[in-house]
């Protein structure tokens, strides 16, 4: 199981923008993976193909927590 702390909030609207993509390497489940990172130039974002094959439970409050396991 991976967790987090929710410790921010921002509203998802639908739109289309334009954002620099970057390449990093990552450490996730134990694995290296080499992901794509969008540069939204307040905080990096990695997108959800990372959730694959997992559930997502979150607390949207501050303090909540973020699990993540595999199905």
């Amino acid at each position: 199981m991976i967790s987090g702390i929710v410790t921010d909030r921002h509203a998802i609207v639908s739109c289309s923008v334009v954002l620099p993509v970057h390449q990093a390497t990552i450490f996730w489940d134990g694995v290296e993976r080499d992901v794509r990172v969008f540069a939204t130039g307040r905080r990096p974002l990695i997108g959800t193909a990372l959730l694959n094959e997992q559930e997502l439970v979150i607390q949207f409050t501050e303090g909540g927590l973020v699990m993540i396991e595999e199905l």
